[in-house]
């Protein structure tokens, strides 16, 4: 049976230096085409969103941190993890919030005070902190809101 694509037959070292030269965009369609094209273009896609992580103080957002701290090839690649603990920038310097808008950030800030009310958000950045220390790997960690002036 022949192959679907003349791409697949390429050796794997070939693959990696076109997915060097590739657009990000272009990196992430890469990957979704095979498991041998998906391999080739993993070191470009874990360096472009792996190296820094931004969350929100949020349950789901907290829970992808523990996940992503939690796989070795991914966890590795990580420098610096920044939680937004307040409003993202952006939220808290429009002159005018539309409907839309108003209704997530009283979404977050609803789910931002019910972790600050549990031990939910300390019991998943204890869980981020230990995956980080059983991976002997601890980059910068930054909190940060509303005016800080941290980027």
């Amino acid at each position: 049976m022949e192959p679907n694509s003349l791409l697949t037959t390429l050796p794997p070292e070939l693959l990696s230096i076109i997915t060097e030269y590739a657009e990000i965009h272009d990196v992430l369609l890469l990957r979704l085409t095979c498991r041998e094209v998906c391999a080739a273009a993993n070191h470009i896609f874990i360096d472009t969103y792996f190296k820094v992580r931004v969350h929100l103080y949020s349950p789901e957002a907290l829970q992808v941190l523990v996940d992503i701290t939690s796989h070795p090839h991914l966890i590795k690649k990580l420098e610096r993890i920044k939680i937004e603990m307040l409003l993202p920038k952006a939220v808290c310097e429009a002159a005018e919030l539309t409907e839309h808008d108003a209704s997530i950030t009283s979404r977050w800030l609803t789910e931002m005070h019910s972790l600050v009310e549990s031990d939910a958000a300390v019991n998943l950045l204890s869980k981020t902190l230990q995956n980080l220390a059983a991976a002997k790997k601890i980059p910068m960690i930054s909190l940060s809101g509303c005016g800080d002036g941290l980027t």
